[in-house]
């Protein structure tokens, strides 16, 4: 069963020692099942709108925007996962180091916490935190 959500999307990208901060604040959808939590929203960008999807488990996390921007960030504690991050000029292959995902839930609330690190040919691009703030 869907439920409509206040949702509340914060990424924390720090390169170089400067850190830049990208805050998603709208409605959306969560449904549990199996286990994950799914959380649907859409997201203004730069370039336009974009259907947004985050999967949750207790040890992953998958982030996959389609539209106006087209990602999929795959995040599992303990692994090195190669992926592409397309940019309106051309593709990066991006690796992601998963540090940690913490999953907090209460009354009306569930809070996700990842902390991750980008990489390219084994150097940080970017030590990054993922929060996800959803509730009723």
């Amino acid at each position: 069963m869907n439920k409509s959500i206040k949702i509340k999307v914060t990424g924390i990208h720090e390169i170089d020692g400067e850190k830049e901060k990208y805050i998603t604040d709208t409605e959306g959808e969560y449904y549990l099942k199996n286990d994950k939590h799914y959380f649907r929203y859409e997201e203004e960008t730069p370039y336009g709108t974009a259907k947004a999807m985050i999967k949750v488990s207790k040890d992953s996390l998958e982030v996959i925007k389609s539209g106006a921007v087209n990602m999929r960030l795959s995040l599992e504690v303990g692994k090195l996962i190669a992926g592409m991050y397309d940019t309106p000029y051309g593709s990066i292959p991006i690796d992601v180091n998963t540090k940690s995902i913490d999953v907090y839930e209460e009354n009306n609330q569930i809070k996700v916490v990842a902390s991750y690190k980008m990489m390219n040919n084994e150097s940080v691009i970017a030590s990054c935190e993922l929060i996800i703030d959803a509730r009723d």
